[in-house]
C-alpha cells in the first residue's frame, strides 16, 4: 500500500489485512469517500476532477472486486 489508487483497487481480503484499525472496509470507504470530497471540492482541482456532471462511483462494496472511487 503506497497510494492511495493502491488502497483504491484492493479488494475487501486485501483490506482485512492492512495494518489499519477495524472496521477496516468501513474506514476504508470512509477515507476514500473523504479524499474524494476533498478533491471534488478543492478549488485548484474542481475545473479537473467531478465537475463533468457525471455521478461519481459509490465506493461501497464488499465484493472481491477492487472498491474504486
Amino acid at each position: 500500500m503506497n497510494t492511495v489508487g493502491d488502497i483504491a483497487r484492493s479488494t475487501a481480503a486485501q483490506i482485512e489485512v492492512y495494518p489499519i484499525p477495524p472496521p477496516k472496509l468501513a474506514n476504508i470507504q470512509k477515507a476514500l469517500s473523504l479524499y474524494q470530497e476533498r478533491l471534488v471540492n478543492s478549488p485548484s482541482l474542481s475545473p479537473i476532477i467531478g465537475t463533468n456532471g457525471e455521478p461519481l462511483t459509490p465506493i461501497a462494496s464488499t465484493s472481491e472486486e477492487p472498491i474504486g472511487i
